[in-house]
């Protein structure tokens, strides 16, 4: 999702990055908090 983010934003265009949240055995609270860091760090 990063690489998608920053292509759209370097031709000019609006990205924005949506989370569908879940929770199962391989969704847990730590997964959300560190996919939710990595969309952040897009911004940097």
């Amino acid at each position: 999702m990063k690489a998608a983010l920053q292509a759209v934003r370097s031709h000019g265009a609006h990205a924005q990055g949506t989370l569908s949240y879940t929770t199962s055995p391989a969704h847990t609270l730590q997964t959300w908090l560190d996919l939710t860091e990595q969309l952040l760090e897009t911004r940097r």
